[in-house]
Order: structure tokens, then C-alpha cells, then sequence
């Protein structure tokens, strides 16, 4: 039989031969700046690469930051569970910074910090403030320097929601995950058995929420290639598609990418949702472990979701 190489995100199966081809201002004022995308393995937030509840106000684009840094402040994990460590962190400088939200309620002076930690309960508001002082212009040496304040806002969002208690699944060849009691699990047959598994984590056949794990064989190129062919292969199965961030992580013990993507599953017509997986290499296998919800459920479920992505372990961890 053919060997070949299986490649899943969700509903999306593709299939190639390994021997083939693949085809596939106001200085104190309040003006806010929309920041745009999200990244990051956990889904850590900031100005420049953030969730659409971050703002940053004031000529904040000439605060002064470490060489090689663009100024920013950004949440780690987020969303996240409730009473779970955040730390904050900030990429500039200043004579003044102070920061306010949660513990630090109206404001704690932060100026000699590059980070600090809170453990949210709920949705929380953070804000940094930083007052620092205009360069002066070349060619313009009798220009004065300016005190300026501007800053950047960043909502950290808890989601309460849960999978309720999970059972464990055990595939024969040897990798394991934890998914909710409630759910089924679909053992797609694929060739080769005994190098490729594909199984399904759902409440019924075919749902829009579900969890997914594609073992197969490494293809040349190793991780850097897999990821290639995965994310071309996405166009196949969904429409409306946005690659939203892609970072390296750590999971099940092994270097991998974190590949967030949203886009409209042609088999749910008009539904959108928003994808998670963990994209990676381990000896001579491959493995994408994915999470799959309606786009407007994610905040709320991500989460949990990537929790369950988590218990997922192979024989060699």
C-alpha cells in the first residue's frame, strides 16, 4: 500500500505521496489607536499584535524602548482561567510608569520594572501609563525636549467555562489525550495503519466543536515542511481564511508551532470558527493536535480547549 502523508486541522484531511509533488496629537489626549491581529502560544496580547480590546493612547509611537524593540504592552496567557498567574510586561521606558488594574486598583509605580504578575478572578482592564520626555530634532539643536504622557491599555479576559470531567483515550500506537466524558471519540481508517492514526473528539458526528489528533509519518524537511504543507492544505477545506498568529511553543515535551487560523468549514456552511493546533515533529512521527470552535465562542473556550490539547502525551514523553 501507498505510504503517504496525512495532514489534519480539524475536518480537514489531505493526502500526498511522500515520493510526489505537493499541490496544493494631543500629548495628554485620549485618542485611541485600533491595534490589530493576535499571536502568540497562549494568546498573549499587546499593541502591536493584540485582541480588539487593546488601546493605546497619546504619541505613544515615540516612547523610547530597549534597542531593537518596537514599545508595547502585552498579557500572557490570554484569555485564561480564573486566579491563574498573567504577567504583564511592557517594552519601553520612561520617567514615569505606572500601572493600574486589577491588585494595583488606581495605580502602583512601576518605573524601575520591565514586568509584574496578577492573578485576575474575572475580566480585568490593565493600564500603563508613561510620562518621558520628547528627543530632540536633528538639525534642530535649539529645539527643547517635551514632557509627554501616553498609554497603552490591555483587557486580560477569564473564561469560566469548562469541559467538565475528562476520561483518557489511548490510541494503539501509543499516544494518549485526556476529552470530555461526554464526548466520543472517531477513529477515522486510514493506510498504513501502523504509521498513520486520525481520531475525531466530539459530542456527535461532524460537530463544530471538536478536538483532533493526526499522527503520521515525519516528511523530509521535518517540522519546517509540515507546517508548510499543513497551512496550503487549509484552502482545500475552508473558505474566508486568516492565519491569526503562528509561535513557537513547547508541547508534550517537544519544540512545536502554535498555529491559531479562523475560517469557514466548507462542510458548516456560514459558520465561522477559529482554530488552535499544535504542529510538531517527534523522531519519525508527525503530529498535529488540534481544537476547533464557532469563531464567536473562542474567547470564552479557547481556554479550556487548550487545556485538553495539553493532557496529550506519547509513550516517549
Amino acid at each position: 500500500m501507498t505510504s503517504g502523508i496525512f495532514i489534519l486541522l480539524n475536518s480537514l484531511v489531505w493526502f500526498s505521496p511522500l515520493t510526489g509533488n505537493d499541490s496544493p496629537g494631543n500629548p495628554y489626549g485620549t485618542e485611541r489607536v485600533s491595534p490589530f491581529g493576535q499571536t502568540s502560544a497562549d494568546q498573549s496580547s499587546s499593541i502591536k499584535v493584540a485582541p480588539k480590546d487593546s488601546v493605546a493612547g497619546g504619541p505613544s509611537a515615540n516612547i523610547p524602548s530597549p534597542q531593537g524593540q518596537e514599545a508595547s504592552f502585552s498579557a500572557s496567557p490570554n484569555p485564561t482561567s480564573p486566579d491563574r498567574p498573567v504577567t504583564l510586561t511592557w517594552h519601553f521606558v520612561g520617567d514615569k510608569i505606572v500601572i493600574s488594574g486589577g491588585r494595583f486598583a488606581k495605580g502602583v509605580d512601576v518605573t524601575t520594572r520591565k514586568f509584574v504578575v496578577d492573578k485576575p478572578h474575572r475580566t480585568t482592564r490593565y493600564r500603563v501609563d508613561v510620562w518621558y520626555r520628547t528627543e530632540k530634532v536633528v538639525g534642530k539643536p535649539n529645539t527643547p525636549s517635551r514632557k509627554v504622557h501616553a498609554f497603552y491599555e490591555v483587557v486580560v479576559t477569564i473564561s469560566s467555562s469548562s469541559l467538565g470531567s475528562l476520561k483518557l483515550y489511548t490510541d494503539q500506537q501509543g499516544w494518549k489525550l485526556k476529552y470530555p466524558a461526554g464526548w466520543r471519540h472517531d477513529v477515522v481508517h486510514l493506510p498504513d495503519p501502523s504509521n498513520n492514526s486520525l481520531v475525531y473528539f466530539q459530542k456527535e458526528e461532524d460537530r463544530v466543536e471538536r478536538l483532533a489528533v493526526s499522527m503520521l509519518p515525519a516528511p523530509d524537511g521535518g517540522a519546517e515542511t509540515l507546517l508548510k504543507k499543513l497551512k496550503s492544505s487549509v484552502y482545500s477545506s475552508y473558505s474566508n481564511v486568516k492565519f491569526i498568529s503562528e509561535a513557537p511553543t513547547t508541547f508534550a515535551g517537544t519544540a512545536a508551532t502554535w498555529l491559531v487560523f479562523s475560517g469557514s468549514d466548507d462542510a458548516h456552511p456560514g459558520v465561522a470558527t477559529q482554530s488552535m493546533a499544535a504542529i510538531f515533529v517527534k523522531g519519525t512521527r508527525a503530529y498535529v493536535v488540534s481544537a476547533r470552535t464557532r469563531a464567536s465562542n473562542y474567547a470564552s473556550r479557547s481556554v479550556v480547549l487548550e487545556q485538553a490539547l495539553r493532557t496529550f502525551f506519547t509513550a516517549d514523553n
